[in-house]
């Protein structure tokens, strides 16, 4: 008999989706822990439990219940127990879970939320950053009794995401075990995070922005020192610019870093530096390289860690420090020697590797992989830290045994194997397509089906950030439903090199607008498309040049604008971080040349639209606030053009990632309802 098709890919797919992440080996290698995230419809929210795996045996379990939330899981030295976080019981605190017990052991009882512990060398401490309840009131709560005052001075007092600050800072902790007892070590006006702990367990090194005018100059950072007992903190570090997610030296006397020091600039490539624990001048490691060392790919099951790029690991012999680059629409490890040197690539693939740690003899690794048609899976490599690498294997399919040249690598988990069995997925084709000027955008397109087709051309937001080989939940939905997916990556996407990702400062509205559509001509020019039925789409920045398109030509069938910004005037000053657009203009603030802002907004070219428009917000976006959308609604409504607004209540900008469950499905069946009747 012939075997029954299996039922395509909904939106109510993401309900079952596991995913696995933040893999943790245990010191002495044998186990590792990592957070399993799910989908609780009933409580509509996602969840998140500790699974135990045995390293050798390839033994998978779930170690905490995924009723509450327990995330940032971190082993004790002995490798016998794992201190996390938790919001069971409310509060957000920390727990501790040994390997023989059956229920977690409550650490801290505090109100507020305690978050990314770190279990000290010496295994008697626990640093964690703790937030009052109130830090944030979010967007659409209820005040409580009485006068309802909010009295600003500073530009941070809302973030996308959690709402308005109410006077509190988030700052690092030390919980003694021995005692159980609590201690604040950093205060001040200012969100301290991103700790390390120096290998005497006498030390933290953080990150912090205590420059004066702190909230103007937000994408600045530093590296401090403070003791593990409170007292005096040092400034490490004192040039200018981002720096984030430090890593000390085994021996103690270095602290690594990611950052760059091209400050106010922001769209920059960000490299591997060190500096001495004892302060002193910072060396980037790698001046000449044009790599962005952080991992930019996105995706809609994995939720973006704003300002913080993936930790450096060092070698056990102090030498080499490895770390993450996005590149050509993969994020893989990389080295570089902790002198200086040439950064060389260690790991190979299709793929994104999310989350990176080691035994602590340096002989053991553990990563997450996400590949285009797996929302992630864990592995282990063995020797990664050799003395070199073999060759780079040829480019095409790679087996587990090619991801890290010279390593026996071996994969842990199956959690994916169940959901791909009920479910046909898609693999991506790759695309190449020549500008005008002699550039290349990358691409891929998720076929819908054998034939002519419609289909949708998707904009990615940032612009700063990249497609690449990682699951996109919705673009599979989209071609289950019979659409031809692309998404490219066009100029100001990262992993292109710094000229490419710099193309767009001061143009947008230009090469960004010259690239799409020569995707554009390239997708008209394939046989498997109806030339007639393409609708462009795009969220953030990407819900920008959508609208940008349709107001400068007249060739999509429809656009999808999503969580976008279509008036930069007033974007300037009521996003959390509108502020910083100047760097996108050159350092030229609106009042300096507001026909250049207003000139480059779709809204200001809004009577030339035609093309029916789909427009999707979320009322609580505090990145590109709900009247972006209301602007761009009534002026199209007034000049009587097809247009909706669907607006998601409760939400933040991050709704397609980390929104409630029962929204993001509901996103999905909008956005294929929209489709159904305009296509």
């Amino acid at each position: 008999m012939p075997r029954r098709p299996r039922p395509r890919i909904t939106p109510d797919d993401l309900a079952r989706l596991r995913l696995p992440g933040d893999p943790r080996l245990s010191p002495d290698g044998r186990f590792l822990v990592y957070v399993e995230a799910s989908f609780d419809l009933r409580r509509n929210r996602a969840v998140h439990a500790l699974h135990l795996v045995d390293v050798e045996r390839g033994t998978d379990r779930e170690w905490t219940r995924g009723g509450p939330s327990d995330t940032a899981p971190c082993w004790t030295p002995d490798s016998r127990a794992v201190v996390f976080a938790s919001d069971r019981g409310g509060s957000t605190n920390l727990w501790r879970i040994g390997l023989r017990d059956r229920a977690p052991e409550q650490l801290t009882k505090l109100d507020g939320k305690a978050s990314t512990p770190k279990v000290s060398p010496d295994g008697r401490m626990v640093a964690f950053l703790h937030a009052p309840r109130r830090r944030f009131q979010a967007a659409g709560s209820e005040p409580p009794a009485g006068p309802q005052v909010r009295h600003l001075v500073k530009l941070d007092f809302k973030q996308d995401g959690r709402g308005f600050r109410d006077g509190s800072w988030t700052h690092l902790w030390v919980l003694d075990l021995a005692t159980r007892r609590t201690r604040q070590i950093t205060s001040g006006e200012f969100d301290d995070g991103q700790h390390d702990w120096a290998p005497d367990s006498r030390r933290l090194a953080f990150v912090s922005n205590r420059i004066p005018r702190a909230d103007v100059l937000m994408m600045n950072s530093d590296i401090f020192v403070v003791p593990a007992r409170g007292g005096r903190i040092r400034q490490l570090t004192r040039f200018r610019g981002p720096k984030q997610s430090p890593a000390w030296s085994p021996d103690g006397r270095r602290i690594a870093f990611v950052g760059h020091a091209r400050f106010p600039e922001t769209v920059e490539n960000l490299h591997v530096w060190v500096v001495s624990a004892g302060g002193g001048r910072s060396q980037d490691l790698m001046p000449r390289a044009d790599l962005m060392c952080d991992d930019c790919i996105l995706s809609d099951v994995r939720e973006l860690s704003e300002g913080a790029a993936p930790q450096p690991v060092w070698s056990r012999d102090g030498r080499r420090i490895f770390f993450v680059v996005t590149q050509n629409g993969e994020s893989n490890v990389w080295e570089v020697p902790a002198a200086g040197g040439a950064p060389r690539q260690r790991s190979f693939g299709h793929h994104e590797i999310a989350g990176l740690s080691q035994s602590a003899d340096g002989r053991r690794w553990a990563f997450g992989r996400l590949t285009a048609t797996s929302p992630g899976e864990v592995f282990v490599a063995e020797a990664l830290a050799g003395r070199g690498p073999k060759p780079a294997p040829a480019p095409g399919p790679r087996g587990a045994e090619d991801l890290v040249p010279g390593a026996r690598v071996r994969q842990l988990t199956r959690v994916q194997a169940s959901f791909a069995s009920r479910r046909p997925l898609v693999s991506p084709e790759e695309m190449r397509i020549a500008t005008r000027d002699g550039h290349e955008i990358h691409g891929w397109v998720l076929r819908g089906g054998r034939g002519r087709r419609p289909a949708v051309l998707a904009i990615h937001g940032g612009p700063h950030a990249a497609y690449g080989w990682s699951y996109f939940h919705e673009f599979q939905v989209l071609a289950a439903r019979g659409y031809h997916v692309f998404y490219t990556n066009l100029r100001g996407s990262v992993g292109y090199g710094r000229e490419f990702m710099r193309a767009l400062v001061g143009r947008w509205g230009s090469v960004d607008y010259d690239d799409l559509m020569r995707v554009t001509d390239a997708i008209e020019a394939l046989p498997i498309v109806h030339r007639e039925r393409i609708v462009v789409a795009g969220g953030s920045y990407g819900g920008y040049l959508a609208s940008w398109a349709v107001a400068h030509t007249r060739r999509f069938r429809g656009a999808i604008a999503m969580r976008g910004v279509y008036d930069l005037v007033s974007m300037h000053g009521t996003s959390d971080v509108g502020s910083d657009l100047v760097h996108e203009f050159e350092a030229q603030e609106p009042w300096e040349s507001i026909d250049r802002w207003w000139r480059v907004s779709p809204l200001a070219h809004v009577a030339r639209i035609r093309t029916p428009i789909l427009l999707m917000h979320s009322e609580d976006d505090l990145r590109c606030p709900i009247s972006q959308a209301e602007e761009m609604f009534v002026a199209l409504r007034v000049l009587g053009r097809d247009v909706e607004l669907v607006r998601f209540l409760g939400e933040s900008h991050g709704l397609s990632r980390s929104g409630r469950p029962h929204n993001r499905i509901e996103r999905l069946r909008r956005i294929l309802d929209w489709l159904a009747r305009k296509m």
